[in-house]
């Protein structure tokens, strides 16, 4: 098993030696849109993007990020709702393209599957009350993005479409490699 995880290791120095393959790291932010922003708010959490560099403009790879939204209240007609907090795990598969030789502008697409767990639903009315387990679902969806890497950091936005759970997304991160 260790032999296993120093090759591995080493592979990966290598390849990121030659500039083929680098790693973003960061933290993200979410903004909840439509029928998401109902009953969510403000999200954030973190990120991991393995890309390798297929021309010197275009980068191929994966997004694995874990993001927690802040549940929301509301009441009316005698009734008192709250929502617990949501969990979303986007797996996406991603393209990055860089405009221009010297300019560090970028144009991504990421599509995948979104793992989300809900929470929990409460509801009370003056007779009384109870909280349900609003559920988890695997759903499908994309997220155009743009971006600006800046000496190795990254700041960028996109916007998550997954049926009823858009947000717009937020990250600043950094990379570990060169691109190619």
């Amino acid at each position: 098993m260790k032999k296993t995880i120093l090759l591995f290791v080493f592979a990966f120095a290598c390849m990121t030696s030659f500039g083929q393959v680098r790693v973003g790291l960061g933290l993200l932010g979410g903004s909840p849109s439509g029928d998401f922003g109902d009953f969510y708010d403000f999200g954030a959490g973190g990120y991991i993007e393995p890309k390798y560099s297929v021309t010197d403009n275009l980068e191929v790879g994966g997004h694995l990020a874990f993001m927690g939204f802040a549940g929301g209240s509301f009441s009316g007609g005698g009734t008192s709702v709250s929502v617990s907090a949501a969990k979303v795990v986007p797996i996406l598969a991603i393209a990055q393209y860089y405009f221009g030789t010297g300019v560090k502008v970028y144009g991504g697409l990421g599509i995948g599957p979104y793992i989300v767990d809900f929470g929990n639903v409460s509801a009370s009315t003056s007779s009384g009350g109870g909280s349900v387990d609003a559920g988890s679902d695997t759903k499908f969806g994309f997220s155009p993005k743009v971006g600006i890497n800046l000496g190795g950091f990254d700041l960028g936005v996109a916007y998550h479409i997954v049926s009823d759970l858009n947000f717009i997304g937020f990250n600043l991160g950094f990379h570990i490699g060169k691109r190619g």
